[in-house]
């Protein structure tokens, strides 16, 4: 709770599908099967009768490739507040939470002056960082990222790692990357995977600079990948 679990591995090795698999996305595959658990506060989400809106409200998700709806900057945020609400709240009411969310995501500064622009007008790292305000409107206890910043340049990557520190604390983030720089810099745990096992897990550092495993110390030394 409240840290950031680096999943890295070879391509193929099963990192998204495990990370899909924390608010019940893999399942969406015509192919998928369904056994074990995955637990949320101590809780199986696979037992029925779960509701996957609040799962999924709960547990976040941000893609690899930015994702804005073709909406304004203001729209994409409130739009998950809306959806919450019994009511639909007036624009007024809403943009006290709608900065609040702008200014965690590191974009108020940017767009405040310009709420009603198009998203999609937006650069990649501004979208994506947009995507993930939309995604922290709706209050969760979790944020899985898929790859968040292989789109996108160097700066806005360096903008999204922060951004990733940041919230760690107040939220817990789960992130799929095959860039072990980066699973180093902002990883407080870590998770090797290889065809379809976790082989190794614990404290980042301990994973990367003292693996216990000799396909994790062939992985992360480079042998592979």
């Amino acid at each position: 709770r409240g840290g950031v679990v680096a999943l890295v591995g070879p391509s193929g090795c099963g990192k998204t599908t495990l990370l899909r698999s924390v608010n019940r996305l893999t399942e969406l595959a015509p192919t998928a099967s369904i056994s074990g658990e995955v637990q949320l506060d101590g809780s199986n989400i696979y037992d029925r009768g779960t509701d996957l809106n609040l799962l999924r409200r709960r547990v976040g998700m941000v893609f690899q490739q930015p994702n804005p709806f073709p909406m304004t900057i203001f729209d994409n945020v409130a739009f998950a507040m809306r959806e919450q609400a019994k009511s639909r709240p007036s624009r007024s009411s809403l943009m006290p939470a709608v900065e609040d969310v702008l200014q965690r995501a590191g974009l108020w500064d940017e767009v405040k002056d310009n709420l009603d622009r198009n998203a999609l007008s937006l650069s990649g790292g501004q979208q994506q960082r947009l995507c993930i305000a939309r995604t922290l409107a709706a209050n969760p206890e979790v944020i899985l990222m898929d790859e968040p910043c292989s789109a996108l340049d160097p700066r806005s990557t360096a903008r999204i790692e922060e951004l990733i520190v940041q919230l760690a604390g107040s939220l817990t983030i789960v992130i799929v990357t095959h860039n072990l720089a980066q699973a180093k810099r902002i990883g407080d745990y870590a998770a090797y995977l290889l065809n379809g096992d976790v082989i190794e897990q614990g404290l980042a550092q301990q994973v990367f600079e003292d693996p216990t495993e000799q396909s994790t110390r062939d992985f992360v030394s480079g042998m592979f990948g």
